[in-house]
């Protein structure tokens, strides 16, 4: 009897905590999806304008809907959400420019200026200038988002809201930057 009031004594201060943590942030997609409604995803594949690919000094462009293309525009869509460090730089046009000419990356154009949660949580005192959710996740405004693959930028994600400079934005893990989403990306297009 004893043990059964211990245990209920420890189990329900755990279960309340647990009740009040938020939810556990988006992973990035690991399944490939081939449709082009990929499940889960926080925006859909069609909200994407097109594609840029620019891979050692080659430009391609694609529509992301194509069979080909959807795959890795639904990859690239799970990787904004899970956004959550913004770095103290901002790139003009031209700078970012060079690195798509100089280095690998893969651009995600919107046809309008869409809404992307992303797991940066925001306090509640910082909360009247910085748009969030409902929860206090930030809230980013995008019309482009570049990926760098390559070069001492590698693993940031660059992202431009409309009339405004690029901003720098990475996950991060344990105090580091984390560009696992590179290999995951750069297997989808070895395909």
């Amino acid at each position: 009897m004893q043990y059964w009031i211990a245990g209920a004594v420890v189990a329900v201060p755990v279960l309340l905590l647990l009740g009040c943590l938020p939810p556990a942030p988006p992973a990035v997609p690991g399944k490939r999806e081939s449709q082009t409604a990929v499940a889960g995803m926080p925006i859909a594949v069609e909200k994407v304008e097109e594609l840029g690919i620019y891979l050692s000094g080659e430009k391609e462009v694609h529509k992301p809907q194509a069979d080909e293309i959807v795959e890795i525009t639904g990859l690239l869509l799970g990787i904004l959400p899970e956004l959550n460090l913004q770095a103290m730089c901002l790139f003009r046009d031209a700078d970012v420019a060079r690195m798509r000419e100089e280095g690998d990356s893969l651009e995600l154009v919107f046809a309008q200026p869409v809404d992307m949660t992303i797991t940066q949580r925001i306090e509640e005192n910082d909360r009247d200038h910085i748009p969030t959710d409902e929860r206090g996740y930030r809230v980013l405004r995008l019309k482009r988002a570049l990926f760098v693959l390559g070069g001492e930028m590698a693993g940031h994600v660059l992202i431009r809201g409309e009339g405004q400079d690029w901003g720098c934005w990475a996950i991060e893990r344990e105090g580091e930057i984390d560009a696992r989403w590179i290999e995951a990306v750069e297997e989808v297009l070895e395909e």
